[in-house]
């Protein structure tokens, strides 16, 4: 379930309430920026993927050791990015619609990867200056088996 409409400015990310600058942008040109964004993602184009985001972006990767990971600016951002294309090699995924309000907008996800498996997650963007200001991932986990 999504809870949108909002004017709260802030994302929730590792457990933290961060503020961030309030940037409005109208939801058909976000459309065209997650657009953009997904196409780059799909043709596993790095640098197509970073002209989607802010110089200053934070990205909150859904796995790592944080829970997740925190890239920082277009440097962190790229060699995130790299790693994780890296490590789902051959995965194939799709998005749905996103969801979009006057700075933020949602999106689920599917990947399909090469092992058979499938991972479901969404994420939440934050956007300014016509770009991504935050994008903070979420990943739905598989649960433990009892012993």
């Amino acid at each position: 379930m999504f809870l949108f409409g909002s004017t709260h400015k802030a994302a929730f990310a590792v457990g933290k309430l961060q503020r961030r600058k309030s940037c409005e942008m109208n939801d058909l040109d976000q459309h065209k920026v997650l657009q953009r964004l997904s196409d780059a993602w799909g043709c596993r184009d790095i640098e197509a993927v970073l002209a989607c985001f802010s110089p200053d972006a934070e990205y909150y990767a859904s796995v790592g050791p944080l829970p997740g990971e925190l890239a920082k600016g277009h440097d962190g951002i790229r060699d995130l990015i790299r790693r994780m294309f890296r490590h789902d090699s051959g995965a194939v995924g799709c998005v749905g619609d996103p969801i979009c309000t006057t700075s933020t907008a949602f999106w689920k996800w599917r990947y399909e990867l090469p092992n058979g498996s499938t991972e479901l997650g969404c994420d939440v963007f934050e956007f300014c200056d016509g770009k991504i200001a935050l994008k903070d991932a979420y990943r739905k986990i598989k649960a433990l088996t009892p012993r």
